[in-house]
C-alpha cells in the first residue's frame, strides 16, 4: 500500500525514489531523540536528500499512525503520513501559519484530499 502511494507521489514531486522506514515508537522516540533532540515519539521524520532524483529517507512511526487513525482506516493515516514527510523532504514546513497553509496545499495535490497540516488547519478554524 505504501509502495503504490509513493509510486503515485513520486512523479508528481519530480523525483523517482524515496526509501521508507516503519518503526514503533521506542525507535522513533530514539531518532527523534538523536536527530531532532525531543525524547518522545512523533508520527513521521524526513530526511531530505537534495536535488536529484532520490527524495530523502522517510521514518514512520506505526504505533503512533494506529493511535491517530482510531477513526479512519490505518491505510488513510499511513497515506497522509507519507506525503506529510514528502512534503518536508521538499522542503516544506508548518511552524508558522503562512508556512503550514503552503505545506497544506502540497499535502492536498499529492493526496487528492487534506492532509495532516489541512486537517490541524481546519480543525483550528472551527474553534
Amino acid at each position: 500500500m505504501l509502495r503504490a502511494a509513493a509510486r503515485e507521489f513520486l512523479p508528481k514531486l519530480q523525483r523517482e525514489s524515496v526509501s521508507l522506514l516503519l518503526v514503533g515508537d521506542r525507535q522513533m522516540r530514539r531518532i527523534n531523540r538523536e536527530w531532532r533532540g525531543k525524547d518522545e515519539p512523533t508520527d513521521v521524520i524526513s530526511f531530505p536528500f537534495g536535488p536529484g532524483p532520490f527524495l530523502g529517507d522517510i521514518v514512520i512511526s506505526l504505533d503512533t499512525a494506529r493511535r491517530q487513525a482510531r477513526d479512519w482506516p490505518l491505510a488513510t493515516e499511513l497515506r497522509r503520513l507519507l506525503a506529510h514527510g514528502m512534503c518536508h523532504c521538499q522542503g516544506y514546513d508548518h511552524q508558522k501559519p503562512g508556512e503550514a497553509a503552503r505545506m497544506a496545499a502540497a499535502e492536498r495535490r499529492l493526496l487528492g484530499a487534506p492532509g495532516l497540516v489541512g486537517r490541524s488547519l481546519s480543525a483550528a478554524e472551527k474553534k
